[in-house]
């Protein structure tokens, strides 16, 4: 459920932040996130990272496969259909289909990376994921979200005219079995949207920090932390983008490091 944080509350997941953001700076540990010129590429990458873990698992899969279709100019959402289409005959039944395009994805990967996404085989969830971005229509979008360049109408928004316009893609994504909050968000920020994904790791740090004990919903994590980053770079406390500080923040999720002033970052 959405409940939004209480003055205190935000004053502490800030704090928090702040401190998270301090110790990069003096520490030198800002690194940038991952991120796609190919929508076919995020969206693999997305519904791929759900439930897995991302630098030993996803992080060389990914790899592979952008080496593999590296003679490619532009992975766009209708090349993908097109590939998915070779990969697996269109009239096999859903499942055995679905499976099949995970299998000739990744290749040799592990087999927990072969598992579904939700009740769904991850190849389908992939295939109409990009059929969901093609099929689109916004007065910033007319021809859909297949390619990196539709995106950049949405990226130029500022305040709430992007915030709205990114929660109508995600709840178009949505409609999409298999396709959730956290995987909806990390799309976009794959394809460079100021977003927050709010997994186990950045929750962690939300409830560690905001010390709410209410069970907020994943849009509401999100969001929050969304706003907290601005508030931080509004503030001038740091240069660093929204997609840097959730990595960020992502990147502390088994360190929950030590601040300088003993308190847990």
């Amino acid at each position: 459920m959405c409940r939004p944080l209480s003055d205190n509350e935000r004053f502490n997941l800030d704090a928090g932040l702040g401190r998270l953001i301090d110790w990069a700076d003096t520490n030198n540990t800002w690194v940038g996130p991952d991120g796609y010129s190919d929508v076919g590429v995020a969206v693999i990458d997305a519904v791929m990272a759900a439930g897995n873990e991302y630098d030993g698992a996803i992080r060389p899969i990914m790899g592979h496969i952008v080496g593999r279709y590296s003679n490619v100019p532009t992975k766009d959402a209708n090349w993908l259909i097109t590939e998915l289409a070779t990969l697996a005959p269109l009239n096999l039944p859903a499942s055995t289909r679905g499976d099949l395009l995970v299998t000739h994805l990744l290749e040799n990967a592990r087999p927990m990376l072969m598992g579904r996404k939700g009740t769904r085989p991850r190849g389908l969830v992939i295939e109409d994921t990009v059929s969901a971005l093609l099929s689109y229509r916004s007065n910033l979008t007319p021809s859909g979200l297949g390619t990196y360049a539709s995106w950049a109408p949405v990226k130029t928004l500022t305040g709430n005219a992007r915030k709205d316009e990114l929660r109508t893609i995600y709840k178009h994504l949505q409609l999409v079995d298999g396709m959730g909050e956290a995987t909806s968000r990390y799309l976009a920020i794959l394809l460079g949207c100021p977003e927050v994904k709010p997994d186990i790791h950045t929750r962690w740090f939300f409830e560690e920090h905001s010390g709410t004990t209410f069970v907020h919903s994943d849009q509401c994590v999100g969001d929050e932390l969304v706003l907290s980053a601005e508030r931080q770079i509004a503030a001038g406390d740091t240069v660093n983008p929204v997609t840097w500080i959730d990595h960020l923040m992502w990147r502390q999720k088994s360190r929950h490091v030590i601040c300088s002033d003993g308190r847990n970052c």
